[in-house]
């Protein structure tokens, strides 16, 4: 019992040393809520540009939609049952087989923004848990 017992203190032990280690070489590049800031390697994911305020004339209780600043974009292209193949690397088998499956189906897929925040009292407690975790029995 007390080998077993050991063994299951080292494991945490190693479990905590390797999450600690994890968190302070992505906190340099990593925001409050954990994401990582920077593009992906191939430059389709653009870097995070943090949180941006809410369009002018925006309040609580309007459609954020209506205020988007992003909201007039078009699609950089759709993809249906007859490109679905060129895309299937990018899609789930899912996405693929619904877009051969459903007539008429289609994606459209716009430019990626990374911008979206959270309030800072949700920043602030991420930032808190991140650093001070706890489980509850």
């Amino acid at each position: 019992m007390e080998a077993k017992r050991c063994i299951n203190v080292r494991l945490i032990l190693a479990v905590a040393v390797a999450s600690t280690v994890a968190l302070v070489a992505i906190a340099s590049n990593a925001e409050s809520t954990g994401i990582d800031k920077s593009a992906s390697p191939d430059g389709r994911i653009p870097a995070y540009s943090g949180s941006q305020p809410p369009a002018s004339g925006w309040t609580y209780g309007k459609v954020r939609g209506d205020y988007w600043k992003h909201k007039g974009e078009s699609p950089l292209f759709s993809i249906n049952a007859s490109n679905v193949d060129k895309y299937a690397a990018n899609l789930t088998p899912g996405q693929v087989q619904l877009i051969k499956q459903r007539n008429g189906y289609r994606m459209d897929v716009f430019p990626t923004h990374r911008e979206c925040g959270a309030p800072d009292f949700v920043q602030a407690n991420s930032e808190k848990n991140g650093k001070h975790p706890a489980m509850s029995p």
